[in-house]
């Protein structure tokens, strides 16, 4: 989805990723490559190949969020500038030399081809205790 800032009302996100999920057919999710984010995140990823229906389901949530009132928080990465991933591994706590050599790792690694049907979305929050789950959320558009 995006980042919102501390405070922002949690059950108007989950209220409106629900809406957008009971409007969103399964999405077809292509391996793209491996990567990062680098400092400050240190995250290895799986980047997801941005397809026109993946990118089209992403703009729609963006608008859900908008009409719902959420905040269009400064700073928020576009919509086409969008990086779609699973993370792999957070490593926030590596030291530089330890990061050094995850990046080259990472670099060398390639998860060949695949693909695969989302029929749910899941919803997280980040702050100081790391990633947790807050909400999933089945894609129930007209072909699911």
């Amino acid at each position: 989805m995006r980042g919102f800032p501390a405070g922002t009302d949690a059950d108007t996100i989950r209220a409106t990723v629900r809406t957008w999920a009971d409007a969103t057919e399964p999405l077809r999710l292509e391996l793209d490559g491996v990567s990062i984010f680098g400092p400050p995140f240190q995250i290895v990823v799986l980047v997801i190949r941005k397809t026109p229906e993946l990118a089209d389901a992403y703009r729609r949530l963006l608008d859900h969020s908008l009409q719902a009132g959420l905040p269009d928080w400064p700073g928020t990465i576009a919509p086409d500038d969008w990086v779609f991933h699973i993370t792999v591994a957070y490593c926030t706590d590596l030291d530089e030399g330890a990061w050094k050599r995850t990046t080259a790792l990472a670099g060398q690694l390639s998860p060949g081809e695949g693909h695969h049907f989302a029929r749910y979305a899941e919803l997280v929050a980040f702050d100081d205790r790391g990633e947790r789950r807050v909400g999933s959320f089945a894609l129930q558009g007209a072909g699911a």
